[in-house]
């Protein structure tokens, strides 16, 4: 006859807490491989990347890009702001030909109707014949009633050379192509 084997209450208790530290073991080795593979698989992957360089939707506004509005550009007034908001949004991108004929691009780099002295804070990048950048400036700084030379990038007060004069009228302040060569402008991007 086979023999009964009589295990006490106390042995099973002790068996199963056995089994059951093995098992959290177990599950706490398996996290711990499973973390140090994702951190070598990241390790490995970014080594191989290269710097990503992030262009700016105004560095992405090529040369070539402005010729192919060229036909759009106008020598009318571009409204900036209103009495009661931007018009013109911080970074929109306005293209344009100088009066000396060279191709160009600014951004507006600020909100003219929150600002209390109403600047038109932009910069500018201008382009040959062949599209090779000739001038580029940062925060060229624009005053009421000040006139502005795209070609040289700067504020003149000599009449006919400028590429258009920064003014209010009637609480709405204004872009106007001026001078002999009148200038032309587009909004391209608001």
């Amino acid at each position: 006859m086979p023999s009964i084997k009589i295990i006490d209450l106390k042995t099973i208790n002790h068996t199963k807490h056995s089994f059951s530290l093995i098992n959290q073991k177990a599950i706490i080795m398996k996290k711990m491989l499973l973390i140090f593979g994702l951190a070598l698989v990241g390790l490995v992957a970014c080594k191989k990347d290269k710097p990503v360089v992030v262009l700016s939707a105004f560095d992405k506004v090529s040369y070539t890009d402005i010729q192919a509005k060229v036909a759009s550009m106008t020598t009318g007034k571009i409204l900036i702001t209103t009495t009661i908001a931007d018009e013109l949004k911080p970074g929109a991108i306005v293209i344009y030909t100088t009066t000396g004929g060279s191709l160009g691009k600014l951004i507006l780099r600020q909100s003219v109707f929150n600002d209390k002295s109403h600047l038109f804070i932009f910069d500018m990048v201008n382009y040959d014949a062949t599209g090779k950048v000739v001038l580029s400036k940062s925060q060229i700084t624009v005053n009421n009633l000040e006139m502005v030379d795209l070609d040289l990038g700067e504020i003149t007060t000599t009449d006919g050379a400028q590429s258009f004069i920064y003014y209010i009228d009637a609480g709405e302040y204004l872009l106007s192509p001026d001078g002999l060569g009148s200038a032309k402008f587009y909004v391209y991007s608001n």
